[in-house]
C-alpha cells in the first residue's frame, strides 16, 4: 500500500473437467497414399479421427469427430506500476496450457498446445481499508503459440505424437473485479473472477480459446 509498485503471482482455470464441444462434419473422399499420414497431419484443424477405404475405388473416406476441449490452465506473474492512489496500469508474462481430445471407435486424437502471453490493463481500486482493496480491471493481451503436438492412437496402441507450432499472434480482451485480503503492509492474497474474449483467428489451432 506504501509503495508506488506492485508484483501478483497467480494461477487460473483448471487442466480437467468441463469443456465445450466443436461440431465435427463430414468430409469428402481423398484419393491418399496413407491414411496415417493424413491423420497425423499438423495442418489438418479439425479432428479428423476415422479413415475408411473403400474396396471398389480405393478411396479413403474420412470423417471429423467433436474436439472436447478441456478448460485452459494458466500461471503468470504481474507487475503494476501505480499511477495515483487509484489508478494503475499492469504488464506481465503468463503460460497457459490448452488440451483437446477426440474419439471415434478405436481411434483416438489428442492436442496439446502450449502459450506465452503478455496482459496488459488499467486498474481502478474504489474502495480500500487498512484490511481490504477491492479493485476493478480491464485490458486484453497477446499469446503466442511456442509448442504445439497432435497425437493419433489407433485400435488401442501407443499414442503417435507430432510436433508443431503456429505463427501469429492470439488476441484477447478481459475484464475482472478482484478484492485483496492485506496480510500485512507489503503481502495480500487475492481473488479475482472475470471475463474474456479471444477472437477467432484462422491461422490459430482450434482450442478452447476459439
Amino acid at each position: 500500500p506504501n509503495s508506488n509498485w506492485g508484483l501478483a503471482l497467480f494461477a487460473d482455470g483448471m487442466a480437467g473437467g468441463g469443456g465445450n464441444m466443436q461440431n465435427g462434419m463430414p468430409m469428402n473422399n481423398f484419393a491418399l497414399n496413407s491414411p496415417v499420414d493424413f491423420l497425423s497431419s499438423s495442418n489438418s484443424t479439425k479432428a479428423v479421427v476415422q479413415v475408411e477405404q473403400d474396396a471398389a475405388s480405393g478411396m479413403y473416406k474420412v470423417e471429423a469427430a467433436d474436439w472436447k476441449h478441456n478448460l485452459p490452465l494458466t500461471f503468470g506473474f504481474s507487475v503494476r506500476k501505480n499511477l495515483t492512489d487509484r489508478w494503475g496500469i499492469e504488464t506481465g508474462v503468463t503460460y497457459s496450457y490448452l488440451s483437446s481430445k477426440a474419439e471415434i471407435s478405436s481411434v483416438e486424437r489428442r492436442q496439446q498446445l502450449h502459450y506465452l502471453g503478455v496482459p496488459l490493463a488499467v486498474t481502478y481500486t474504489p474502495w480500500r481499508n487498512t484490511n481490504f482493496d477491492f479493485y476493478l480491471r480491464a485490458g486484453g493481451a497477446a499469446d503466442f503459440n511456442i509448442a504445439g503436438r497432435r497425437g493419433l492412437k489407433i485400435d488401442g496402441g501407443s499414442m503417435d505424437y507430432n510436433r508443431f507450432t503456429h505463427k501469429g499472434v492470439q488476441w484477447s480482451v478481459s475484464g475482472n473485479a478482484g478484492i485483496m485480503y492485506n496480510l500485512n503492509n507489503s503481502m495480500g492474497i487475492y481473488l479475482e473472477p472475470g471475463v474474456s474474449y479471444h477472437f477467432d483467428f484462422s491461422a490459430q489451432p482450434d482450442s478452447y480459446w476459439k
